[in-house]
């Protein structure tokens, strides 16, 4: 009649393909020069189920102008795929990606042939933080013509410790305080700054940081401490110099390393969580490598000893 409405219900005789949907994956990207080479694994592709196609993917993005490369990888009929990139120096925003599965069916013209996804890549930019190093500001020693040591820990790139840090060192007053440079680092936490005494008074020895991860978008390569060497004519205490012993890596595999600066210490007893003594042993000033090949993954404590007094710190044993 001329009043109904008719509804004209199509059936295709083929199923749509399908893939899982993405919303928005996000990447960190690397430091200005560092190899960036990223991909997301696709997942849930299918000719729709049961009907043996051969599917195939293809990919539209926008911004082809960040991307030094952008591959789509997939081989049917599996059920996964990989889309590999990666973006130039100093690229942030977000690119729009067009994913489209195919099973190739022609029934019924192409009818849900075709399944689309979109989703967004999101590259958030590589901020680089200053290296690091633990304070100290003041430094007393006694006058003399020998060498002494201002004894470093913390040191670190302020990031992931991919980065290379250098280290300087020099006097603000070289008739006071002279022969400055850095000595006993090799990329670790621990250095020592070398120092000569040589009269009484106040100099400034300035400790300067740098590492390689550039100041692109505000940030920092470099850290600078200065601090203040007061030279007495007499000064008994030394070790009051010295900063706290040092652990490194923590959490441990088969070996640490435990700095011992100055020899401030002379044995070490590590002992479980269940207070059982497990290992023990001498310590030597500066590095000593302590194997615990032998030991369970857990937590521990161990304690070091000597002429002045005593200190406990926490190690984890984790081979994961």
């Amino acid at each position: 009649s001329p009043n109904s409405i008719n509804t004209l219900v199509f059936t295709s005789t083929n199923k749509q393909p399908t893939i899982d949907p993405l919303d928005t994956v996000a990447f960190l990207m690397k430091k200005p020069g560092q190899t960036a080479n990223y991909s997301i694994t696709l997942t849930g592709i299918s000719d729709g189920g049961g009907e043996n196609q051969t599917v195939s993917l293809s990919e539209t993005h926008t911004n082809p102008s960040w991307f030094s490369s952008f591959k789509l990888s997939y081989t049917s009929p599996n059920s996964t795929g990989t889309l590999s990139f990666s973006p130039v120096d100093n690229q942030t925003g977000n690119t729009n990606v067009t994913i489209t599965v195919s099973d190739g069916s022609t029934a019924d013209n192409g009818f849900l042939s075709v399944q689309k996804m979109s989703f967004v890549i999101k590259l958030i930019p590589f901020v680089n933080h200053a290296p690091t190093v633990d304070p100290i500001t003041v430094f007393k020693v006694q006058k003399g013509n020998v060498n002494k040591s201002i004894y470093l820990t913390g040191i670190s790139d302020g990031d992931d410790g991919s980065q290379t840090v250098t280290l300087s060192a020099e006097s603000s007053n070289q008739s006071i305080v002279t022969n400055v440079y850095i000595k006993n680092y090799t990329g670790g936490s621990t250095a020592e700054i070398n120092i000569r005494p040589i009269a009484i008074g106040t100099a400034t020895v300035t400790l300067t940081l740098k590492d390689n991860g550039g100041c692109w978008l505000g940030g920092s390569d470099t850290k600078v401490m200065p601090i203040k060497v007061e030279v007495l004519e007499y000064y008994d205490n030394e070790t009051a110099n010295l900063p706290a012993p040092d652990i490194y890596p923590n959490p441990a595999q088969s070996s640490f390393t435990l700095y011992n600066p100055g020899g401030k210490y002379n044995q070490y007893v590590l002992a479980g969580e269940n207070g059982k003594v497990v290992q023990q042993g001498i310590v030597l000033p500066e590095a000593n490598l302590i194997d615990v090949s032998g030991l369970a993954e857990g937590f521990y404590v161990i304690k070091l000893s000597g002429k002045n007094g005593e200190v406990t710190k926490k190690v984890i044993i984790s081979r994961k």
